[in-house]
């Protein structure tokens, strides 16, 4: 039991803490807007610093995934996707005009025994037509 409540209290500190941290965060942000709001020059220093900041950032990201020879190379994959991409469109437009090709063959091939085919009733319907 005296564990029980030992941990209780540490956890009670710890949330108290936590509260605190949290109480100290929003009062030291309220206090840089405060100043921001009254100090142009402040404000852009700020700006300066946490661009410069976010700027260290990327580029040690960036040096971190250069440097790992484990990290998949983003920019060979993607041209590599592209170009699988690429040949990928082509074979199937080739296959799309060989069957485009194929149709009006057959299309062709159809009206043209039609046009045959009406050409042959009309020669005999000429024929049928002199011999009365």
């Amino acid at each position: 039991m005296f564990v029980a409540v030992r941990y209780i209290h540490t956890q009670a500190q710890a949330q108290a803490e936590i509260e605190c941290k949290r109480a100290i965060d929003k009062a030291q942000y309220a206090r840089r807007k405060q100043r921001m709001r009254e100090d142009p020059e402040y404000e852009s220093r700020v700006r300066a610093a946490h661009s410069q900041t976010q700027k260290t950032v990327r580029s040690k990201k960036r040096k971190d995934i250069e440097d790992n020879p484990l990290h998949i190379k983003t920019r060979k994959n993607a041209d590599r996707m592209a170009n699988t991409r690429q040949s990928m469109r082509e074979k199937e437009l080739a296959v799309s005009i060989q069957d485009h090709v194929d149709f009006s063959d057959k299309v062709c091939k159809r009206y043209c025994s039609y046009d045959l085919f009406l050409l042959m009733l009309f020669s005999i319907a000429c024929v049928l037509a002199h011999v009365k």
